[in-house]
């Protein structure tokens, strides 16, 4: 006989409650009944970009402030490659939010459907990677150059794909 074997549950990561409420399709600003400022940091290109999110964390740890970073895949896929990669464990560890930048950084109006919805998939993956097979669900998205944002509603096509997907931009 064969005995049969187990394969332990993956890690999970429990996001405290401000990253896991229901967003707005479209965030163009945040609450007008009290002041706020929201510090966000996107590309993050380069294996030199880890090291510059690791100072970037050690600013926001000292201060008591939380940060959302919008990397792009390739971003991701360069940490990773360079052996730098557990950077993202420690944004979702300290409590930080993490966006799609999609994965190339290319203007998502000029692509068809799929192709955007390619470009985020692709990061989201090399994401759940760079963590280790844990899962962080992107739900944010921001599009490189602004592509898509620009009305006041942001671009109709786009804005079906995401929702399709389930970001808010």
């Amino acid at each position: 006989t064969v005995a049969a074997t187990t394969v332990p549950p993956p890690p999970t990561t429990t996001l405290p409650a401000r990253l896991t409420q229901p967003l707005p399709p479209l965030i163009r600003t945040g609450p007008a009944d009290r002041a706020n400022v929201a510090v966000t940091i996107d590309d993050i290109f380069g294996p030199g970009g880890a090291d510059q999110l690791h100072g970037a964390l050690d600013l926001a740890r000292d201060r008591n402030v939380k940060l959302t970073f919008f990397p792009t895949g390739g971003a991701i896929e360069a940490h990773t490659a360079a052996g730098k990669g557990d950077v993202w464990k420690r944004v979702v560890a300290e409590g930080h939010e993490i966006g799609n930048h999609t994965y190339t950084h290319r203007a998502l109006t000029s692509l068809p459907d799929q192709e955007i919805r390619d470009e985020l998939n692709w990061t989201q993956k090399l994401l759940t990677d760079a963590m280790g097979g844990v899962e962080y669900k992107l739900r944010l998205m921001r599009p490189p150059g602004g592509s898509g944002g620009t009305t006041p509603t942001g671009d109709p096509r786009l804005m079906g794909v995401l929702g399709e997907l389930g970001y808010s931009m």
